[in-house]
């Protein structure tokens, strides 16, 4: 019996441990906004999909000027922006701001913004 306590004692031990070592969901949520504020996005959708092999992160790719793709991965955002993107956008988000602007007709329109949840 003594073992036993011992035992479960230690085991709620280690989880306290690893719950107080990991960072917290809104750390992950504001270095996800962090980032993506942080970045210009600009270019046309090439394709868009759940990554299954990913942990099924929703992936939009993008083909900027120079030829090279980017993954905009939109894993946790609340707006539903994912499904806003469509294949053959051609898309504008400005350094600085969490704004996704899609061009129609020569103009640029506003999207949405994304929001990963940092409070």
């Amino acid at each position: 019996m003594k073992n036993l306590l011992l035992g479960i004692c230690f085991i709620m031990i280690f989880f306290i441990i690893i719950i107080w070592l990991l960072p917290g969901t809104s750390e992950t949520h504001c270095i996800l906004q962090h980032d993506f504020n942080n970045t210009r996005y600009i270019g046309l959708v090439k394709k868009k999909y759940i990554d299954f092999n990913e942990h099924s992160y929703p992936i939009v790719e993008i083909l900027n000027a120079n030829d090279s793709i980017i993954r905009l991965n939109l894993v946790l955002e609340r707006n539903q922006i994912f499904n806003k993107i469509k294949v053959g956008d051609y898309i504008d988000k400005p350094k600085g701001t969490n704004t996704i602007f899609f061009m129609k007709h020569d103009k640029k329109e506003p999207l949405g913004q994304v929001d990963f949840g940092c409070n």
